[in-house]
């Protein structure tokens, strides 16, 4: 199973989602998530104001076994043709952001399920996590 930043923001941020999100997750032996996406939730927990967030995310990488996964160069020319197909401002009604893309790439590569929350990766043609 491939994770999306949403993932990790839903579960830290204690979003509505998160119990649910986090059962799934705890649910697998494992997950991936694209380097990219760790560092988009890096990013985005630093919003947060939180001095220790980068050791939150790390507390929350090892609990759910989460690795991190290396962009190579077939995951990279898959985000670029995601960006072109569903990327935003196209005519497409998923808009993904540049990091959405990352994570769609990765779980197309492994062929592998996507967990994310939102509204823009059931506009793909990647597998659901959570149906």
């Amino acid at each position: 199973m491939v994770i999306d930043t949403s993932v990790v923001i839903a579960v830290l941020g204690r979003e509505p989602e998160g119990a649910e999100i986090a059962r799934a997750l705890a649910a697998r032996s494992q997950a991936q998530i694209s380097a990219v996406n760790f560092v988009e939730a890096a990013t985005v927990a630093q919003r947060w104001g939180d001095t220790a967030a980068t050791t939150t995310l790390d507390e929350f990488y090892a609990n759910f076994r989460v690795n991190v996964a290396p962009v190579d160069l077939q995951q990279a020319r898959m985000a670029r043709q995601a960006y072109l197909k569903y990327g935003k401002g196209r005519d497409h009604p998923a808009q993904l952001n540049i990091c959405d893309c990352f994570a769609y790439a990765l779980a197309k590569t492994l062929d592998a399920p996507l967990l994310f929350k939102g509204d823009d990766f059931p506009h793909t043609d990647v597998k659901r996590a959570i149906p």
